[in-house]
C-alpha cells in the first residue's frame, strides 16, 4: 500500500475482485481466501508492527492492563477480571475490562471493551537504525559547527541541548552520534466526518536528525493511540506509564545494531512536550487554562469578569504587570503527592495543584528534572 501509494479502499477492491475470480476457478480456494487486509495480514503473517504491546482499557477510569492479563481462571473457565485501580482510599473502580463478544461463526470470545495499542519509542529506534539512510543522517549532527556570532541556526545550538550533551556523570549523552534526543507530540482529532469520536495520536520526533528530514513522515515514531469516543477527564497518566517507563530504560542504555550489523549503546533522553493547551495540561497534570491558577510556569491568579454570563465569568486573563512568582519543581511535587494521598474522592479535586502525576519513579532524576521542570514537565515551549 506504501509501496504504490494506495488506499485501504482500493485493497479491498482489489481482494475482492481476486476473491470473485477464485470463485469461478476454485470454490474452495475462494472460501479461505481474505477478503479484508486485516485477514490477509494474518493469514500471511504481515504484521508491520510485531512488538506492539496491546493494553485493555477501563472505560470508567481509563486505567491500562495488558490484554492477557485482563482475564481469570475460574472453576475451569475463563472470565473477565474486574478493573482494581484505586480512585481515592475510600474506593476501587470495579469495572470488567472484557465483554463477551458472539463471533460471526457463532462461537463466542472474550474482547475487551476498548484496547490501547503501543510501540515505545526503543522499538521504533532499533528499526531505524538498522536503515542505512537513518544512519547517514545521524552524521549531520556530529559536523555541526555553531555559529560564532550566538546565532540560533540549529536546535543543536540551544542552550537545552547543549546541557544534555553530557548527563550528570560526565557520560555522553547528546554529544555521541548513537544516543537520541526526542521530542513528544500529542493531540486529539477527530478521525470520522460528521462524528463526535476523538482519538488521540502520541507521536514522537528524533531531534538528532537534520532540520530539513526530522519532521517528516517516515522519521515520525507513532508511539501510542488514545481510544475514544471523548477525551479522559482528568489525566492521561496510564496512556503515558509504559511509554515513561520505556523511556527510564531508553536512559539507561539499550544495545541495538546499525546497518552495518555492529552493536552499540544506544540511550534517549525526552527534551520536552509540543502541544495545544488542553493536551499539555493532560500531560503535565495540570488544571486547565480557565481555572484560578491556570498557568503551568507561574502561580498568577485568574480574574473572574462578574459583568458577563456564568460562561463569560469562567474566563481568565493575564494582566500585562502580572509579577506572579514562578513554580518550583520540589513545591510542585510535594503538591502532587499530598494529591495523591488524599483520603476522599472530594479531596481529589485540587484548586491550586496539579493532579496525580504519573512521574513517580526515583531514577527520573537523571533526567534533570530539579533544573529542567519547565522543559519537561509544564509542556510549555522549550527555549531552544
Amino acid at each position: 500500500m506504501t509501496m504504490y501509494n494506495l488506499t485501504q479502499a482500493a485493497v479491498i477492491t482489489v481482494l475482492a475482485l481476486l476473491q470473485f475470480v477464485l470463485q469461478v476457478v476454485s470454490p474452495d480456494f475462494a472460501a479461505v481466501f481474505p477478503s479484508t487486509i486485516h485477514r490477509l495480514k494474518s493469514t500471511a503473517n504481515m504484521s508491520t508492527l510485531p512488538d506492539t504491546t496491546v493494553y485493555a482499557v477501563c472505560v470508567t477510569c481509563h486505567n491500562t492492563i495488558l490484554l492477557q492479563d485482563a482475564s481469570e481462571q475460574h472453576c475451569g473457565k475463563t472470565r473477565p477480571r474486574a478493573c482494581q485501580n484505586t480512585l481515592s482510599r475510600r474506593q476501587k473502580c470495579t469495572t470488567p475490562l472484557l465483554r463477551l463478544t458472539t463471533l460471526s461463526t457463532g462461537k463466542t470470545k472474550l474482547c475487551p471493551l476498548k484496547t490501547y495499542r503501543v510501540l515505545p519509542p526503543s522499538k521504533w529506534l532499533m528499526y531505524y537504525m538498522k536503515n542505512h539512510d537513518f544512519n547517514c543522517l545521524l552524521q549531520n549532527k556530529l559536523d555541526h559547527q555553531p555559529d560564532m556570532s550566538h546565532r540560533l541556526d540549529e536546535l543543536w545550538d540551544g542552550r537545552i541541548w547543549k546541557e544534555f550533551l553530557t548527563d550528570n556523570t560526565g557520560r555522553e549523552l547528546l554529544s555521541a552520534k548513537y544516543n537520541f534526543g526526542l521530542m513528544m507530540n500529542i493531540d486529539w482529532f477527530h478521525p470520522f466526518k460528521h462524528n463526535q469520536y476523538k482519538v488521540a495520536g502520541i507521536f514522537m520526533t528524533v531531534l538528532d536528525l537534520p532540520r530539513s528530514e526530522r519532521m517528516k513522515q517516515k522519521w515520525t515514531l507513532l508511539v501510542g493511540v488514545i481510544p475514544g469516543p471523548h477525551e479522559p477527564e482528568r489525566h492521561i497518566n496510564t496512556y503515558l506509564r509504559p511509554i515513561v517507563d520505556d523511556l527510564l530504560d531508553f536512559y539507561n542504555g539499550i544495545d541495538m545494531q546499525d546497518s552495518n550489523g555492529q552493536t552499540h549503546l544506544v540511550r534517549a533522553v525526552l527534551l520536552g512536550v509540543a502541544a495545544d493547551l488542553p493536551a499539555s495540561r493532560k500531560v503535565s497534570q495540570f488544571l486547565g487554562h480557565k481555572a484560578d491558577l491556570g498557568c503551568s510556569v507561574c502561580q498568577f491568579r485568574g480574574k473572574r469578569d462578574n459583568t458577563r454570563s456564568a460562561a463569560g465569568r469562567r474566563s481568565c486573563y493575564t494582566p500585562i504587570d502580572n509579577q506572579a512568582p514562578m513554580r518550583q519543581c520540589e513545591q510542585v511535587r510535594e503538591q502532587a503527592r499530598e494529591y495523591q494521598q488524599a483520603y476522599t474522592k472530594s479531596e481529589n479535586k485540587p484548586k491550586k495543584w496539579p493532579r496525580r502525576m504519573v512521574f513517580r519513579r526515583q531514577s527520573f532524576s537523571d533526567y534533570h528534572i530539579s533544573t529542567q521542570f519547565e522543559c519537561f514537565l509544564s509542556t510549555q515551549c522549550t527555549p531552544f
